[in-house]
């Protein structure tokens, strides 16, 4: 991840040792299993507060669902902490603080739209039971994949946001003449 979101910055590479090389590479795998973790937590929390929401015989009724919205919000804003984490820690040249902030909060929204989509998938799919063992890897492959493609969704949303001033500059500035 580190190395796909430095080349999706251009970040520079700079000379350095091998100590510090191996350093920097430490505490990028040390953040990114720390906030897979908070991730895979903040994933279970929600399905077991889920399960205690359903166990206390609301169902129907305004609490019930007030419940269930306190669940998803007190997720996402986990799940958005996890991704501004990972995108202001991991690269070698991080984003400003409100570039990061726009790119975990387009990461957290799509991963927990994914979550309700895995969710359904795995509820609904009769191959997910034919195949056994090896059909929950398979799945279990393609959430990874779809996570990681979602932060670096985030990242470019993030990097877009950054230079989305130049770009206003060079565009609309004072000395824009339009496409004449």
């Amino acid at each position: 991840l580190k190395m796909a979101r430095d080349e999706l910055f251009c970040a520079r590479d700079a000379r350095t040792s091998v100590r510090q090389a191996v350093r920097v590479r430490l505490i990028a795998v040390a953040a990114a299993l720390v906030l897979g973790v908070l991730v895979v937590a903040s994933l279970i929390a929600s399905t077991l507060a889920g399960m205690v929401i359903a166990s206390l015989g609301l169902a129907g009724t305004f609490r019930h669902a007030a419940l269930l919205a306190v669940n998803e919000v007190v997720s996402l804003a986990v799940v958005i902490a996890a991704f501004y984490g990972l995108l202001r820690f991991l690269p070698s040249e991080p984003l400003p603080r409100g570039a990061t902030w726009r790119g975990a909060l387009t990461a957290g929204l799509l991963y927990e739209f994914a979550k309700f989509g895995i969710g359904a998938y795995l509820r609904h799919a009769a191959s997910i039971k034919a195949y056994g063992a090896a059909g929950a890897l398979v799945v279990l492959m393609l959430w990874v994949y779809y996570v990681t493609a979602m932060f670096l969704y985030g990242a470019l949303v993030g990097r877009e946001y950054r230079d989305a001033p130049a770009t206003r500059a060079r565009v609309g500035g004072a000395n824009y003449r339009g496409a004449a």
